[in-house]
């Protein structure tokens, strides 16, 4: 910009110095060139005063020619315009001079002048004539370029003139394209500390007409900077909703190279080293993945696959970007949805066979009932079996139901102080009859019991199934402990037994729906396979953890630990 505006301020000076050059020149010139026809009509009248008309007019012209500048001519022309005599050629040979301009002049006002060529010497000639008293016009003549014979004797000076002037010209122009392009600077320099994000000071500039550029400015910067306040701002809270996010997040360019990964993502593919920018390829090692994504790209359709790292199982789902290319991949463990499906199918599964031996067990008496070959005491007998069938069938149920409300939270559970002791002593008392039947002997050491805050029915339903557990898989003259007591802030419940313990390869198992160590004694004490899984989900359902040690032929423990007041029950 300094430079255009030298150049402009330069160019502007030198066209006027030009034109003044011209215009100054000419003035001049055209000023000298009336003082030589002022100066030619003076020696014109001198040299008519000092003639003696009477003597010989052409010897005397002669005389004062050589008396005046050197190339002058005097012609004396009467009244009609006939020449009498000329100092420049025979009077005889040269024409009527009444119509020339000067003699015209000079017969009017008394004295004329004039530039032209002349007719005898063919030269550009100054021409200058006076009336004399008797009626003849006296003619002086000398060589003249008019106007441009001055102008080219000034040029020289002129020119040293222009170019002085311009040279101050240049220098001022100078300073003031400086001085005029300095704000301007100093404002382009502060807009590149806006594109910087830093904040801007604009003093104001020292011309009115470089203000409103300078207020712009400022309104830009405040604008941008609010803009780019405001784009943190939203970019802090994705990046914060990216972060938390429990699903994967990853967003793409239009060639599959990531910009976007959240921590999620990269925890799933075992990437957190890895910067941003790389292809997808790099971050999920899954071509099935890759190939899926440029196929979403190419034709815009929103795909879905399972994806198994690890162990685990990714619901994944792609839909490409419309404006400006690109690709959003979200990625949603559903392990737990799976296994729990899978659970699910198995505990239907199960379920139904276990509901299957009652049912068809229930049939077959009703069949043998509606034949006449059975005695009424055995019809007798088939119904009191048919009574246990539906009884353990119902006890089945109900223990599937339990689990459901356990697992769904939805139990009508009304946690208060429960003491541990009476529940305990009420469960032994429950379960006396059975251990005598199977010659156990049953000992408690609840004295120390502490209080919990549950729902009295669950604590009891724990105590009940770990007793009948003890009971159904001992020995007969075996032993069965119960303990409770305070640890670290928690209830700690074990029910011990002698008897027959469970293989190391099965510990882990024991508390899932329907398994039995030994299928054949459970089915032979009306066992449900239930009661272990109940116990694990009512001390889940109060924060509560279970767990079994046990050799195989010496006897197992369970025990059950649970916060003496859970925060919020079927939170876990």
């Amino acid at each position: 910009m300094k430079r255009a505006v030298f150049t402009c301020i330069t160019a502007a000076v030198a066209i006027a110095l030009a034109v003044s050059l011209l215009v100054v020149g000419y003035a001049i010139s055209n000023q000298m060139l009336q003082q030589q026809q002022q100066a030619i009509l003076t020696q014109a009248r001198l040299c008519a005063n000092a003639l003696d008309w009477e003597g010989p007019l052409l010897a005397q012209c002669q005389t004062l020619c050589t008396d005046l500048t050197e190339n002058t001519r005097i012609t004396i022309i009467d009244s009609h315009g006939d020449v009498l005599c000329d100092t420049a050629a025979e009077s005889e040979h040269l024409d009527n001079h009444e119509s020339r301009p000067e003699v015209e002049e000079a017969r009017l006002s008394g004295s004329g002048t004039s530039l032209r060529q002349s007719d005898t010497t063919q030269e550009t000639m100054l021409y200058g004539a006076v009336r004399t008293e008797d009626g003849n016009i006296l003619r002086l003549s000398q060589p003249s370029n008019g106007v441009l014979e001055y102008f080219w004797l000034l040029l020289p000076g002129l020119l040293v003139g222009f170019a002085g002037a311009l040279l101050v010209a240049l220098l001022l122009a100078g300073r003031f394209a400086k001085s005029v392009t300095r704000p301007v600077q100093e404002i382009g320099q502060q807009m590149l500390k806006i594109g910087e994000g830093e904040k801007i000071q604009i003093d104001p500039p020292e011309y009115d007409e470089l203000l409103p550029i300078a207020q712009s400015t400022l309104r830009l910067s405040q604008q941008v900077e609010e803009t780019v306040q405001k784009y943190k701002r939203e970019r802090r809270r994705i990046d914060e909703m990216l972060v938390n996010m429990e699903e994967g997040f990853i967003l793409t360019d239009s060639e599959v190279k990531v910009l976007t990964i959240n921590h999620a993502a990269r925890k799933c593919f075992a990437c957190e080293a890895l910067p941003d920018g790389q292809d997808l390829v790099c971050y999920t090692r899954s071509p099935q993945l890759c190939d899926l994504a440029r196929k979403t790209l190419e034709d815009h359709q929103p795909r879905r696959m399972d994806l198994h790292q690890d162990g685990s199982v990714f619901d994944v789902r792609l839909g490409a970007v419309r404006k400006g290319g690109g690709l959003v991949i979200v990625l949603v463990d559903v392990t737990g949805e799976r296994k729990m499906s899978q659970v699910r199918q198995e505990f239907f599964a199960s379920a139904s066979h276990e509901l299957k031996t009652p049912i068809t067990s229930i049939g077959g008496y009703a069949e043998l009932l509606e034949q006449d070959s059975f005695s009424p005491e055995q019809k007798k007998d088939f119904l009191a079996q048919i009574r246990r069938e539906v009884k353990n069938m119902t006890a089945l149920i109900n223990d599937i139901l339990t689990i459901s409300r356990l697992e769904s939270g939805e139990t009508g559970a009304t946690s208060q102080p429960v003491e541990m002791e009476p529940v305990i002593r009420e469960a032994l008392c429950s379960v006396q009859p059975l251990a005598e039947q199977n010659q156990i002997t049953l000992r408690a050491d609840c004295e120390d019991a502490p209080t919990v805050y549950a729902d009295r029915r669950h604590l009891y339903s724990i105590v009940s199934n770990l007793i009948r557990n003890a009971i159904q898989y001992n020995r007969p003259g075996g032993k069965v402990e119960v303990e409770c007591r305070e640890k670290d802030g928690e209830m700690y419940l074990s029910v011990s037994d002698n008897g027959i313990g469970i293989p190391t390869a099965l510990q882990g198992r024991v508390f899932e729906r329907f398994f039995r160590v030994d299928k054949g004694r459970s089915r032979q004490t009306g066992g449900t396979g239930l009661g272990l899984s109940i116990v694990k989900h009512t001390a889940q359902y109060y924060g509560g953890t279970v767990g079994v040690d046990s050799v195989e032929g010496q006897g197992s423990r369970f025990w059950v630990q649970i916060p003496l007041k859970p925060l919020l029950p079927g939170s876990n």
